[in-house]
């Protein structure tokens, strides 16, 4: 005959790993809805200036033209600056 052990078996029974489950469900939704919150916060901010034409972004439409007239094989001229050639217009005698 094997000896018995007196010692309890642990059960999963109690409430507390069931609680700590549904806690950390609640604190992982919370985090993802609060992540995808910001996500559309900055999202609409960055976008915003384009949307009302309000961007600052002078330099992104002279290269845009640049690279235009290159593809084309056409001379470099900007009609955002006035100049009529963009090479020519980074160069100045001291």
């Amino acid at each position: 005959m094997q000896p018995t052990s007196t010692t309890p078996v642990a059960r999963d029974d109690s409430p507390e790993p069931r609680l700590l489950a549904i806690i950390n469900r609640h604190a992982i939704l919370i985090l993802v809805g609060l992540s995808a919150l910001a996500v559309v916060f900055y999202a609409a901010l960055s976008i915003a200036p384009y949307a009302t034409y309000r961007s600052n972004a002078f330099d992104l439409g002279i290269f845009n033209q640049a690279i235009y007239h290159y593809a084309h094989l056409q001379p470099a001229t900007s009609t955002i600056r006035g100049v009529n050639n963009l090479l020519g217009d980074h160069f100045e005698l001291l």
